[in-house]
């Protein structure tokens, strides 16, 4: 399970990010700006984004960890409902609003969960060497 959780996951998002990546690319140097491709180029720039915001909030001392959590999850989830708005990427009503957060808390979770697993497991390795 860890060597899926360290080598296979990660290498299988970051192939098909690179596909559509490319494909986005290819089809903009071709002329094709349909709305489609513009998305795609779009959310990249929005997890370019948040992975920048990360960076200078891990550089704010927090007292909790949860804290820092709480934090980045705000601002990134206020961004990402701001840029929903600003890009057209979904109606701006109150039930969308919930069901956009809801999905974004979700995938927001899964990302946290990721990382403070690998983390762990990280951890723990790093230990059992100490202890031999």
């Amino acid at each position: 399970m860890h060597k899926i959780m360290k080598f296979y996951f990660p290498g299988t998002c970051i192939v098909f990010t690179l596909a559509m990546l490319s494909a986005t690319i290819t089809n903009a140097l071709h002329g094709d700006f349909s709305d489609y491709h513009m998305y795609m180029l779009e959310i990249l720039g929005m997890i370019i984004l948040f992975y920048t915001l990360d960076y200078f909030i891990s550089k704010i001392n927090f007292k909790t960890y949860r804290s820092y959590v709480l934090t980045g999850y705000t601002i990134m989830l206020i961004i990402y409902l701001g840029l929903g708005k600003v890009f057209g990427w979904f109606q701006f009503t109150i039930s969308n609003i919930i069901s956009v957060t809801i999905s974004f808390t979700l995938i927001y979770i899964g990302i946290y969960s990721y990382f403070r697993y690998m983390g762990r497991k990280e951890a723990d390795r790093i230990n059992q060497l100490l202890n031999q």
